[in-house]
């Protein structure tokens, strides 16, 4: 095992709260490496989600602000301390493209 993967502050757990209907409202990515940018956090939810909500339409919320940077890691927006993320994220667009009645 390389003394990155045994590092368990190189990891992150993040829970990501939604308003759609799948799934279930909450999706969770165990041991996430802290370097993962909210960009490329943006495209493990979309591809994560059966909708597949753009990356563009993609909100992420912390503490009341706005993860507007795309390049900032994990490790830039929490810090070393923390363990889990509860974020949404407002897909409009998606909403109004899709039927989900």
């Amino acid at each position: 095992m390389s003394a990155e993967a045994s590092n368990p502050s190189r990891f992150i757990n993040v829970k990501v709260l939604s308003q759609l209907p799948e799934p279930d409202g909450l999706i969770h990515f165990e041991r996430l490496p802290v370097t993962t940018t909210v960009g490329e956090l943006k495209v493990k939810v979309r591809d994560h989600v059966a909708s597949k909500p753009a990356v563009e339409n993609q909100r992420f919320i912390y503490r009341g602000r706005l993860m507007a940077k795309e390049n900032d890691t994990m490790m830039d927006v929490f810090g070393r301390d923390a363990v889990c993320l509860c974020c949404c994220f407002n897909p409009m667009k998606l909403i109004a493209d899709h039927d989900y009645r």
